[in-house]
């Protein structure tokens, strides 16, 4: 089901820190997986737009519902596909909570959010964000691949619109630290951090013709555990034995990912402020890549041969 998804753990604040961008629109398990994408955001300052290039390969089925068969699932991925290549604001970007899905029904009441909040942010969605242009077609390695070219228009608004969309989160996730404080945003000091900067409204994105920057409050300390973890994740991502689960690499790739353009990383006044800069062409780029999946091929047998031309 579609919802306004908030963050939660401690280990996921400093990883969350890159998914705050596009927090609140989460839809939930997926139809497909993939092994490899590659992401350009431009942001054009005088237009107030944003164009997104979404390059996915290596696309496999996996299963958005319990107890599925096979089949369905390879029916269910392949429909999924379609739809997107069609058109559909479907969007799954790098990890979870980055897929969207804009053509479903207005997400229902939540309660951290009231209802002119979720009327206004998910109206301003629906007017901002389109999919000129996508195709389906088979990659280098003949598997299944997307290409997606994503506009979204008034992005300074949709910025606003995410900012305040965080502080909600972060202030109804913060009334349930008393009970279990260790679990949640790390120390006592962090937490204090991350009141501070939600009861004053400041920012957690920004993005400019030069850099997407995020801002996560935290301190020094907290910030060297969360890395600490990156680091173990990142070595989960490069391990290939059996010991290292699927999902083990794949979210150290994730986090690979998110943070691999990383340019600048500073501690200031219990704030972690991440820059991520835009390239000479004026586009930031991320790149995700894990090893292919042998159910890609029943993926690719789903299709008929002139599908993916």
């Amino acid at each position: 089901m579609l919802s306004f998804a908030h963050p939660s753990s401690a280990s996921a604040l400093f990883q969350g820190a890159c998914a705050l961008v596009l927090l609140g629109l989460g839809a939930g398990c997926s139809e497909i997986d993939f092994a490899e994408q590659d992401l350009a955001l431009h942001y054009q300052e005088e237009a107030d737009r944003i164009e997104l290039s979404v390059d996915t390969r290596g696309l496999f089925p996996t299963s958005s519902d319990w107890g599925e068969s096979q089949a369905t699932v390879v029916t269910k991925s392949k429909e999924r596909v379609e739809a997107m290549a069609a058109g559909a604001r479907y969007l799954y970007l790098v990890t979870f909570p980055f897929i969207l899905d804009l053509d479903r029904e207005q997400p229902e009441d939540d309660e951290w959010l009231t209802r002119e909040q979720i009327t206004r942010a998910w109206g301003l969605f629906q007017d901002s964000v389109s999919v000129p242009s996508a195709k389906a077609f088979l990659d280098g390695m003949g598997e299944v691949a997307l290409t997606q070219q994503v506009e979204i228009k008034n992005a300074s608004a949709c910025v606003a619109a995410v900012n305040e969309i965080i502080t909600a989160g972060v202030l109804h996730e913060l009334k349930g630290t008393t009970e279990k404080p260790g679990e949640v945003y790390g120390s006592d000091a962090s937490r204090k951090n991350l009141r501070a900067f939600a009861d004053a409204g400041r920012e957690w994105v920004s993005l400019d013709k030069d850099a997407l920057v995020v801002r996560v409050p935290m301190t020094p300390q907290d910030l060297a555990l969360a890395l600490k973890e990156l680091v173990a994740e990142r070595r989960s991502a490069e391990d290939s034995s059996e010991e290292a689960s699927w999902s083990e690499r794949r979210g150290g790739a994730a986090s690979q990912a998110l943070l691999g353009n990383l340019q600048d990383l500073e501690v200031k006044d219990g704030v972690v402020t991440l820059r991520f800069p835009a390239d000479d062409t004026g586009r930031i780029r991320w790149k995700f890549q894990m090893p292919r999946h042998p159910d890609a091929q029943k993926l690719v047998a789903a299709f008929d041969a002139e599908e993916l031309k």
